[in-house]
């Protein structure tokens, strides 16, 4: 390998858990298409043609390692049977759910995941990905992203993050349901050429050992199929307060995932369990309004261990889609800089 890795050799290095000579920048740039192209969200979200072209459109001034090929939270829920309600044709819909609905009750009437991953739109989720496959060759790593477990089997039960936390525990049919569903969308992603699939955690239930073994074993089946075709998991936790224990776990126990922490989860770890890591598994998601904070602080004497070098560059979620690509590429290699 030449002194200057590509995109895709970093991911290679990350792949098979080599410490990389810099971070692969990997921010989810999804919504922000829409406005390029000059569509609303809800008709970009199932138009690959839009989609391939913007994110084409995006490769330069974002500058980035990688091109998000999809993003959005109710791609499995919707494929499942759930209607979205759109109060507008740009902003965040609302789920609903078919049948009679019952506090903490699966719906009824919902998909097998085995027929919903043929519905709704993951079939554009997976032709954006064979496009752009096709387009870029070998040069980026094309991401996607796709709901975790917990906070599918959340939607599910109509349970938001706030909720789950004062719950001891999630209910294990949904958690099954949304394991199995999970795991096909990971496949039909990775199949169709997706090099790294973030996996979104944004409900957790309070943190015990039952909760702990009943997320590995439901997330572990799609880690599985990501590393079957030499993709590499990434797991990215939101900011509930029980988020920081669980991601502790995840740090020990899902081999060959990267774990993606906001700043203040990995500040709160002990410097000790920091030392300890694989670099490799280090994924950091800096929030826009914070990365000149950041990079600031690792800058200063005394702190310059606070948060261990990372292995993924990203951000907590989409980014706005009123964001300047420009100015978010300048935020992103003043983050690489000063890591």
């Amino acid at each position: 390998m030449h002194g200057n890795p590509t995109a895709r050799e970093l991911q290679r290095m990350l792949f098979q858990g080599t410490p990389l000579p810099r971070p692969l920048l990997l921010p989810m740039v999804f919504s922000l298409g829409a406005r390029i192209e000059n569509v609303s969200l809800r008709a970009f979200l199932g138009n690959p043609t839009k989609i391939t072209n913007a994110m084409r459109q995006l490769r330069g001034p974002l500058g980035a390692d990688g091109i998000t090929c999809y993003c959005d939270p109710f791609l499995e829920a919707e494929a499942l049977g759930g209607t979205l309600e759109w109060k507008s044709e740009d902003g965040p819909p609302e789920l609903r759910w078919p049948g009679r609905v019952l506090p903490d009750a699966i719906p009824s009437g919902l998909h097998v995941p085995e027929e919903a991953v043929k519905g709704g739109r993951i079939p554009v989720a997976v032709e954006v990905i064979r496009r752009l496959k096709a387009l870029v060759r070998d040069e980026l790593v094309l991401t996607a992203v796709i709901t975790g477990p917990f906070t599918l089997a959340g939607r599910i039960l109509r349970i938001d993050a706030s909720q789950a936390n004062e719950m001891e525990h999630l209910h294990p049919a949904a958690i099954e349901l949304a394991a199995e569903m999970t795991t096909k969308v990971s496949s039909a992603l990775v199949e169709a050429g997706a090099n790294l699939l973030f996996v979104r955690e944004e409900t957790f239930p309070q943190f015990n050992p039952e909760m702990c073994e009943a997320w590995k074993a439901a997330l572990e089946p799609a880690i599985n199929v990501m590393r079957f075709y030499e993709a590499v998991p990434a797991v990215q936790l939101g900011s509930p307060a029980s988020a920081r224990q669980f991601g502790a776990y995840a740090l020990r126990e899902f081999g060959g995932a990267v774990v993606c922490l906001l700043p203040d989860a990995w500040s709160s770890l002990e410097q000790e369990a920091i030392a300890a890591l694989n670099p490799a598994k280090v994924g950091i998601a800096i929030p826009s309004e914070m990365y000149d904070a950041t990079v600031a602080a690792t800058r200063e004497p005394g702190v310059t261990g606070r948060w261990p070098t990372p292995a993924v560059i990203t951000t907590p979620g989409d980014v706005s889609p009123t964001t300047e690509a420009k100015n978010l590429a300048k935020m992103l290699e003043r983050a690489a800089a000063g890591n």
